[in-house]
């Protein structure tokens, strides 16, 4: 674990002669590396930091999720159900300890937030975006890019599909009017 080392890279208890480097390896998972490795510091326990996040994942997902669905007009009670159907599916629950990072989703929410935010699709009328305004979308795109190769790769899939359909609706409408 992450707190037993100085950091998931290098171990001075493996590799000859002098220790073991995983640097030539690629880490996909740096979101939920940096958080096990703060979570491990302050609790003192590799497995109360791995309990605590997978745990801290449940509440997280709800609340994501019904951001967003409410943030689109979902009255309260579906919003709410939805939610909580939303944060216990399977997957969550299967892949508690193989695969932690991906049992984390609580950011794909917010993720298609930002798909339909640029798409122009959903909350009311697409809006014209100041600095400020883009500044979440864009914390939000990194930290889905320092989460998993998969979550980022189908993320900016339906970045670039997005990004297309704006482009066309704006198109056609200029050249409609």
């Amino acid at each position: 674990m992450a707190k037993d080392n100085l950091w998931i890279f290098s171990d001075p208890r493996l590799g000859s002669p002098f220790h073991l480097l995983y640097y030539d390896f690629a880490q996909g998972d740096a979101l939920h590396i940096l958080a096990l490795k703060v979570i491990g510091i302050l609790t003192g326990s590799a497995m109360a930091a791995i309990n605590f996040y997978y745990l801290a994942a449940y509440p997280l997902a709800a609340i994501t999720s019904f951001y967003v669905l409410r943030k689109h007009g979902i009255s309260l009670y579906p919003a709410a159900t939805a939610a909580l159907l939303y944060v216990f599916v399977p997957g969550h629950m299967i892949r508690v300890y193989g695969h932690l990072a991906y049992s984390s989703y609580y950011l794909l929410p917010l993720a298609i937030d930002v798909i339909l935010q640029i798409a122009g699709i959903g909350a009311g009328e697409p809006v014209r975006m100041s600095r400020k305004i883009w500044l979440i979308p864009v914390i939000i795109s990194v930290g889905i890019g320092l989460n998993t190769a998969y979550y980022c790769f189908y993320y900016c899939v339906f970045l670039i599909v997005a990004i297309g359909y704006a482009l066309v609706c704006c198109i056609w409408i200029t050249s409609i009017f």
